[in-house]
């Protein structure tokens, strides 16, 4: 199809939006550095072949990705920045979700998740969507990411799934669509696309979606769950409570995709007549934080519909690398040099207490003239998006 003759017709054929989903998904996830179709065809057609293999509208969804992007590198889209590009393709999903959403659910592979697992499998990707196991949604979009090994840890030790059941659950995952299995910094993901985590994929998988919930742990139910993160954030709650905040942790905050991200804890008061808020993500872990952690806790806060005044990232230790990321990023980050636990909760509260008693008591520089003159910049920038990308989506509804 020429020009923009295809737009109209995507909302109309499950293929066509499939095809257009499939390649959102694919520059959010990739982020090439070049877009053409020739470019992104290789990676895109591996997309294709894992939820449309041997249907007989394969070849028409391939050719709505190709068109799609055809349309994008048309309107200057490979000339904008990475930040710029990710909040387009965020704002083209949110626009389209619906109909991507049925279209979605209708090339899933359910029928590859055995029955016997089909309610283990509904109960991970509950936990996933309300941010049980870390990981965090990418920057301006619906889809979530979290590290293989983050993944794998959870399911197998908070849910007591052990990790064999753990990693059959997550082979299953990627079996079937619900994730998608790539490489991101060097370290394999799993990619859970929007629909993946709706109440609908839950319902076609196991029944109702009130029927999916996580199974008990053995011994005492309120330790045995998660007792040393529920430790850390206690600890961290009581020292921010004694500095004068209200405090919630575990709580839902709303985020733009719709979906509510889980925080580890939430902090507010009213200072100077402005209310002021603290997100603190607690990972109370023997080894050390990586950076794809950091770039995941760098998406959930992204992905928030109130930005925190302040991130604190609280952990045993940090790697280099992940350090370095988290201060760029603009995280305070909090190294305990051990994990919390029961028998080391006052130590830990003291020096949490030290270390924000400092940090709240410490001036805040005055704004600078650059500062202000970047912000102008960046509001006119993103005024100049904002229209284009009303054009494009104009475009997309037809």
């Amino acid at each position: 199809m020429r020009g923009y003759e295809w737009v109209g017709s995507v909302l109309s054929s499950d293929a066509r939006a499939m095809g257009v989903y499939l390649a959102v998904l694919y520059l959010e996830i990739r982020e090439p550095p070049t877009l053409s179709w020739d470019s992104v065809y290789e990676g895109l057609r591996d997309l294709h072949l894992r939820y449309l293999a041997g249907r007989p509208d394969a070849g028409e969804a391939l050719e709505a990705s190709r068109a799609f992007v055809e349309v994008l590198a048309s309107r200057g889209f490979g000339k904008l920045g990475s930040e710029e590009r990710r909040r387009l393709l965020g704002e083209v999903e949110r626009a389209l979700y619906r109909r991507l959403e049925e279209a979605f659910a209708r090339y899933l592979r359910l029928d590859r998740v055995p029955e016997d697992s089909r309610r283990d499998v509904g109960v991970v990707l509950s936990d996933v969507r309300r941010g049980a196991y870390g990981g965090g949604f990418l920057p301006y979009s619906r889809t979530f990411a979290i590290s293989e090994d983050d993944l794998l840890e959870g399911v197998a030790g908070a849910r007591g799934f052990g990790r064999e059941r753990a990693a059959a659950l997550l082979r299953h995952l990627g079996e079937s669509g619900l994730a998608l299995v790539t490489y991101r910094m060097g370290y394999r993901h799993y990619f859970f696309p929007a629909p993946s985590l709706s109440d609908g994929v839950l319902r076609l998988l196991v029944g109702e979606t009130e029927r999916v919930s996580p199974p008990g742990p053995p011994g005492r139910p309120e330790l045995a769950a998660r007792p040393t993160r529920e430790v850390l954030e206690s600890v961290v709650a009581s020292t921010l409570e004694d500095l004068g905040f209200a405090v919630s942790t575990n709580t839902r905050r709303g985020s733009r995709s719709g979906v509510p991200v889980e925080v580890d804890v939430w902090a507010e008061k009213r200072v100077f007549g402005s209310r002021f808020s603290v997100y603190v993500s607690c990972k109370n872990w023997n080894r050390a934080v990586g950076r794809p952690v950091v770039d995941e806790e760098m998406g959930r806060v992204s992905s928030l519909m109130e930005v925190p005044h302040l991130k604190i990232l609280v952990a045993k230790e940090l790697t280099d690398d992940a350090r370095r990321a988290a201060e760029a990023s603009g995280f305070v980050v909090v190294e305990l040099g051990e994990k919390a636990e029961a028998g080391n909760a006052a130590a830990v509260y003291d020096a949490l207490r030290s270390h924000l008693s400092r940090l709240f008591t410490s001036a805040a520089p005055p704004v600078s003239r650059e500062v202000a003159e970047a912000a102008s910049r960046v509001t006119e920038a993103a005024e100049s998006l904002k229209r284009a990308l009303e054009e494009l989506l104009s475009l997309l509804r037809g």
